[in-house]
């Protein structure tokens, strides 16, 4: 997967437009990183397919499907399959299981709010997980 101008395609979706926004701010703020926002499960699907993200952050609960459901439908996608998923969830139930290093069906779990080093270095872990090099602008990834 190549980069576009060296920057990293995140694709955040979340129906929470004030999160979203502030994610996408500090990410694209950092100048590392192209950011995509979207508001619900099937159009993030859709934007995955279309943006071809390096990395998703994605809610858990949604209006119109769960972020669980909407992450099994990537990967059973086989051209998304690949792209490493975090989970991104407010539900106080699952607080205690939030703290750094804790996983959802397999995927790591960030709470809303989270401390924006913490979200850049989970993005960072999951990149270099998944063997993604960063390219220099003009070079190839």
């Amino acid at each position: 997967m190549s980069l576009v101008q060296g920057k990293t395609r995140v694709l955040i979706v979340d129906d929470e437009a004030f999160v979203a926004r502030m994610l996408q701010r500090s990410l694209e703020k950092t100048g590392m990183y192209a950011v995509k926002i979207e508001d619900r499960g099937a159009r993030g699907l859709m934007s995955a397919r279309q943006f071809q993200p390096h990395v998703i952050l994605l809610d858990i609960v949604m209006p119109d499907r769960s972020g669980i459901d909407v992450a099994a439908e990537i990967q059973a996608d086989g051209t998304l399959k690949d792209i490493p998923i975090i989970f991104l969830s407010a539900i106080s139930s699952t607080s205690h299981l939030m703290a750094e290093g804790q996983f959802m069906s397999g995927y790591p779990l960030l709470p809303k709010p989270s401390r924006f080093q913490d979200v850049m270095a989970c993005i960072e872990r999951q990149l270099q997980a998944r063997s993604f090099v960063k390219a220099e602008p003009g070079q190839a990834a």
